[in-house]
């Protein structure tokens, strides 16, 4: 059936598999869970991973967001700045964030700040 999603013995096989070509089109597979859809976030090949933060092909509508650490990872490594996969509830929520890196990141974000959620000098 096309459009429907892989089963997890499926998604397991893609994710070990060596040949880059197969984890990329994983990785942009619009029909794929996020959550499955995020497994190469540690991949070792970067194009996999460029991948998987540009957001699913083809490009239609918007994209599902994927899970918050897999956001939060990407954000570290600076990898997923315009892929337009970054929900407006983790990017509010980035200003108190445990980790500096989301925080550093949510300084260039200042627009999303409201008086009530800036840090006081």
């Amino acid at each position: 059936m096309r459009g429907a999603c892989p089963s997890l013995d499926v998604v397991d096989a893609v994710i070990a598999c060596p040949e880059r070509p197969v984890r990329r089109a994983f990785a942009r597979n619009r029909h794929a869970d996020p959550v499955q859809r995020s497994r190469p976030v540690d991949d070792p090949d970067a194009f996999v991973r460029a991948d998987l933060a540009s957001r699913p092909h083809p490009r239609l509508g918007r994209a599902r967001a994927l899970p918050g650490d897999v956001i939060e990872t990407f954000l570290i490594r600076q990898e997923l700045a315009v892929s337009g996969q970054i929900p407006l509830s983790f990017r509010r929520g980035t200003w108190a964030h445990r980790n500096p890196e989301p925080r550093v990141q949510a300084a260039g974000w200042w627009l999303w700040l409201t008086p009530g959620n800036a840090m006081p000098c």
